[in-house]
């Protein structure tokens, strides 16, 4: 079987809802920045700095002080470089193939800054660098500190395979899917044209994070240090059927699979488990917003709403705070809880405040490893 042209697959994935998409009132953006446009201080080390997503955009704060709010049509999670210092996403024309430009804030300031990728995500690799798979499979890298255009990243792949989508990184390090290249029809991957995920590192040879089996697409993803949590999609019929959660650890090159039997016992019978969301707590432990759907001709069906699991060696376990869907640790100590009727609250050791309603997610910048 052939790949398909790179246009199918962005109709595909717009079926499939890839990430949130976000969107308000077409494709330009709009921003408003704190302030009447002045300049402030930010807090050292972006303490306290994280953003949400909405349906009008994504805002991005500073401890109570919104930085930014960006309106617009955007695809794939909210990104933070690894110091801290810029959050972004992926801003698109969903009837234009290649129109991906990453819009990024700088949380010091609120300047952003647009830059023309063609992908539908990117990660922080180290710094203010971030590194992108734009619409022909050809790695990218910019730093967002400076104007400077990107440069290609001469990142390696496998022998006839070209990169999908960056979909995580952290320091010299990217998580890549990657699937067969269109001028190698004889390429082959674990079922047909279903790809894998490996580890990259900027310099070196790539780890295969996946084991053997195909993959469809992979989201979410969750960076501590050198350590990758990932859902993964298998194969999409009529809805997306998804794989365990998976933890690839860099520096051990090796790969964990979890157990979420205990999720599915709380439904129907012929449904399957989605991963709505993952992150890193301050502890180091891992935790999962997870809910149980149900396939159909319709495209799949909730059956049990989002509920937070934290990892207890390999198996998913629940959690005794049920209302808390999604949550994240914040640098400068504290957290934000968002619950499952949309309402963020930030929680540090000073009390707690109301951030926001109808939010969808929500990013902070990389957890420190425990």
């Amino acid at each position: 079987m052939l790949r398909p042209h790179r246009t199918e697959r962005r109709q595909t994935m717009r079926l499939m809802r890839r990430w949130p998409v976000v969107l308000a009132g077409g494709v330009l953006l709009t921003a408003t920045v704190a302030a009447c446009g002045e300049e402030k201080a930010a807090q050292p080390d972006g303490a306290l700095a994280f953003a949400y997503q909405d349906r009008d955009g994504f805002a991005v704060l500073n401890g109570e002080r919104q930085v930014a709010r960006i309106g617009g049509t955007f695809a794939g999670p909210l990104v933070w470089t690894t110091d801290a210092k810029y959050a972004g996403m992926v801003a698109i024309d969903w009837d234009s193939e290649g129109s991906g430009k990453v819009v990024s804030v700088e949380v010091a300031t609120g300047k952003q800054r647009e830059l023309a990728c063609g992908c539908l995500g990117f990660a922080g690799i180290g710094g203010a660098r971030i590194a992108w798979a734009n619409d022909d499979g050809k790695l990218f890298t910019a730093d967002l500190s400076t104007d400077n255009p990107p440069d290609s990243l001469e990142a390696r792949l496998p022998s006839g395979f070209q990169a999908e989508t960056v979909v995580a990184g952290t320091d010299g390090l990217i998580m890549v899917h990657t699937l067969p290249r269109n001028d190698d029809p004889d390429a082959t991957s674990p079922d047909e044209q279903r790809g894998s995920v490996y580890v990259v590192p900027v310099t070196g040879e790539p780890v295969l994070a996946s084991g053997f089996d195909p993959v469809q697409d992979v989201r979410p993803v969750a960076v501590s240090g050198r350590r990758f949590a990932y859902g993964v999609i298998r194969s999409q019929g009529d809805c997306a059927h998804w794989g365990p959660i998976n933890i690839f650890d860099q520096a051990a090159a090796s790969i964990t699979g979890t157990d979420s039997a205990a999720v599915l016992r709380i439904g129907p019978a012929d449904s399957e488990v989605a991963v709505d969301d993952l992150w890193w707590a301050a502890d180091g432990s891992l935790h999962a917003s997870l809910s149980v759907v149900t396939c159909d001709p319709e495209g799949g069906k909730i059956a049990v709403p989002a509920s937070r699991w934290r990892l207890d060696g390999t198996v998913w376990v629940g959690v005794d705070e049920p209302s808390v869907v999604r949550e994240r640790p914040v640098r400068g100590g504290g957290r934000l809880t968002l619950d499952g009727d949309g309402a963020l609250r930030l929680i540090t050791a000073s009390g707690s405040r109301d951030v926001a309603t109808g939010v969808q997610s929500i990013s902070a910048p990389p957890a420190r490893p425990a």
